[in-house]
């Protein structure tokens, strides 16, 4: 196994306390037996797992090329706690529980197609996501089954804000972005608007991908986090730039309301 904090030469890039975490967590869910669970318990299981550890911004952008697979359980943003726990999840389930069985499973849901290929592999658009793992069987996005609206905007943030990554330095990876930006252009997405869930969030199931649709302009979704039931009451299981990662002390509509940026969400449920 290839865990090398340091080396450029690495396929992936991890630390010692990472393989522990991992391995820690396969033991305990051999241990009580978590595959006999259906992959949205397994994901509820997992995520919370996490709870309390910290959040650690950009730490995809070690590598500008992407030559890497950056994998950090020690700190962690909204999208790299979801990725993981999304693999982990699935090597629980799929009773392949080395850290090399992760590695793959995460490249897979981190990549399009899961061929990790530079800079423009990586699904940077989370609609872009969305689109590559309907194509492949992986998740279903169940927002249309929500009476959800059709999104109408037109997201190019990382070419208006060229500046913000600077792998866009690069024209040719910049004409990627762009033509990345067209293709998700053409395509139709759903949102429920988050005056909406109360009607239908018993439809929503516990591990289901939350993804916060953004007023943003240029910018599709700002946050990503998982549904997570306490008694009647669906909250959010995220991780915040402020507390880490963490349950909401409060039912998910009333964690949107508190953001006006924030015009609904996009349900999406791993298969």
């Amino acid at each position: 196994m290839i865990c090398l904090s340091v080396q450029s030469f690495a396929q992936y890039k991890c630390s010692a306390q990472d393989s522990l975490i991992f391995n820690k967590l396969m033991q305990k869910a051999e241990k009580l037996q978590w595959k006999q669970f259906s992959i949205g318990k397994i994901i509820t299981l997992t995520g919370e797992q996490f709870i309390q550890t910290p959040y650690v911004a950009s730490t995809l952008n070690q590598s500008d090329q992407e030559s890497d697979l950056i994998i950090n359980l020690t700190g962690l943003d909204c999208t790299t706690y979801v990725e993981q726990v999304l693999a982990m999840a699935q090597c629980i389930k799929n009773n392949q529980t080395h850290f090399g069985d992760f590695t793959k499973a995460l490249t897979s849901i981190r990549y399009r197609d899961g061929k990790q290929q530079g800079y423009l592999s990586r699904l940077h658009y989370f609609t872009d996501w969305i689109y590559d793992h309907q194509k492949r069987g992986m998740i279903e996005d169940i927002t249309p089954q929500l009476d959800g609206l059709q999104m109408d905007k037109n997201i190019n943030f990382m070419s208006t804000h060229r500046k913000s990554y600077a792998p866009l330095a690069d024209a040719e990876i910049f004409k990627g972005i762009q033509e990345i930006e067209r293709q998700i252009n053409q395509r139709q997405q759903c949102y429920l608007p988050k005056t909406e869930i109360p009607k239908h969030q018993a439809q929503i199931q516990d591990g289901d991908l939350i993804t916060l649709v953004t007023t943003i302009k240029g910018l599709d979704v700002s946050h990503v986090g998982f549904a997570h039931w306490m008694g009647d009451e669906l909250h959010f299981m995220h991780a915040s730039s402020k507390h880490g990662v963490m349950i909401t002390s409060v039912p998910l509509v009333d964690y949107l309301m508190k953001f006006k940026s924030n015009k609904g969400v996009i349900v999406l449920r791993a298969l």
